[in-house]
């Protein structure tokens, strides 16, 4: 009976052993380590010198990028340094503008109290009315307000130099810009 149960066994151990037509021994999961790669700076990719699977040094250069987006914002941001101290710099032809636009002021005032007085005489004689009176006081009131408005003006441009460390006429120096930017890092 051993015999028989022997070799009728045969045909079940050899179905068994038979290729289904896989071609490994086991199954299992494989793991990596997963590392992000990033560059310092965007833009678009020139080249690219690396292969998926490929083991690379620290600190390696993989690839080119082009940033000329970055000097790009680099002379637009010089652009606006240079155009702000164009602007603020030299703070004499703006103080000057402002004293003639002061000396006009006080010229138009002289000429309304000239008229004023004028016009007194005349309401005494009964040949102006009282409403012409008003209006050249209102006038007047409006006139010594454009002329405080005009003298602080004066002297905040004044004082905005003398923050600046400067003098009348002298200019705002330009920083070098590229040697700012090295310094914090971004080129």
């Amino acid at each position: 009976m051993k015999r028989i149960l022997a070799i009728a066994s045969i045909p079940f151990l050899l179905a068994a052993c038979g290729g289904n037509g896989n071609d490994f021994d086991a199954s299992g999961t494989f793991e990596a380590d997963e590392v992000i790669v990033s560059a310092e700076a965007s833009g678009r990719i020139l080249s690219l010198a690396i292969e998926e699977g490929m083991t690379v040094p620290k600190d390696s250069i993989v690839g080119k990028i082009d940033a000329e987006n970055i000097s790009l914002q680099k002379e637009q941001v010089e652009a606006s340094i240079q155009a702000l101290g164009e602007k603020t710099a030299d703070v004499a032809p703006q103080v000057q503008m402002l004293q003639d636009q002061l000396k006009v002021q006080q010229s138009r005032l002289d000429n309304l109290l000239h008229e004023k007085t004028r016009t007194e005489n005349l309401v005494k004689a009964d040949a102006a009315t009282q409403k012409q009176l008003d209006d050249i006081n209102a006038s007047i009131d409006v006139m010594r307000r454009e002329m405080g408005v005009t003298q602080q003006q004066i002297k905040v441009q004044r004082e905005h130099a003398g923050g600046l460390g400067l003098n009348d006429g002298e200019e705002l120096g330009r920083p070098d810009f590229a040697d700012s930017l090295e310094q914090v890092g971004v080129f």
